[in-house]
């Protein structure tokens, strides 16, 4: 019965770590290492400590560093990065979100995920309005401007995309050089038509 509550164990442990949400992933490794306390401690002091390493890998609150750490990765050139590791860089952010999410440094994630995770990144930014967490009011131009600017996102496409926001929002958080760059962008393409 043991061996059979590990290999469970196992199965449900590979897909939490598959789940994007950083708080849920943690609150799921506490579920499932209480629920292994009759089978073995040990097993369950693993898994607790699983939870408690998503919570405090980077520890939220830590907005500087978050912020130092996007524009790093905004400077990566050549390959994007593996999934695992942008998603871990976005989980980092999502943790530093805070209860105020407008505040956030949209401009810097959106440069920053550009270059490690291109066209993949905007799944992270759907999945966190569909659980609104953060509205792609806040999320969507920031990033999409990045996409155009290094050449992953033709600009014809990234205005069809901006639709899906509302751009009165955006006014008040994208910092100005970011609207005006986008604003250009858009210019030139109603030329060409």
């Amino acid at each position: 019965m043991h061996e059979l509550a590990g290999t469970l164990a196992q199965k449900t442990r590979t897909l939490i770590e598959a789940e994007d949400d950083v708080n849920f992933r943690a609150s799921l490794f506490a579920r499932l290492g209480r629920a292994m306390l009759p089978a073995s401690i040990e097993e369950a002091s693993e898994y607790f400590r699983n939870g408690l390493e998503q919570m405090d890998a980077i520890g939220s609150g830590d907005y500087e560093f978050t912020n130092e750490l996007l524009i790093f990765a905004s400077s990566i050139k050549g390959e994007e990065l593996d999934e695992q590791y942008f998603h871990t860089l976005s989980n980092i952010c999502e943790l530093n979100m805070g209860e105020e999410p407008e505040k956030f440094y949209w401009g810097a994630y959106g440069r920053g995920l550009s270059k490690t995770a291109g066209l993949k990144g905007l799944a992270k930014l759907s999945r966190w309005d569909d659980r609104s967490k953060v509205s792609l009011a806040y999320t969507l131009l920031p990033y999409l401007t990045a996409l155009v600017e290094d050449g992953k996102l033709d600009t014809k496409t990234a205005i069809a995309l901006n639709y899906l926001a509302e751009l009165q929002k955006f006014i008040s958080v994208v910092p100005k050089i970011l609207l005006r760059r986008f604003v250009r962008k858009m210019v030139q393409i109603r030329m060409l038509f």
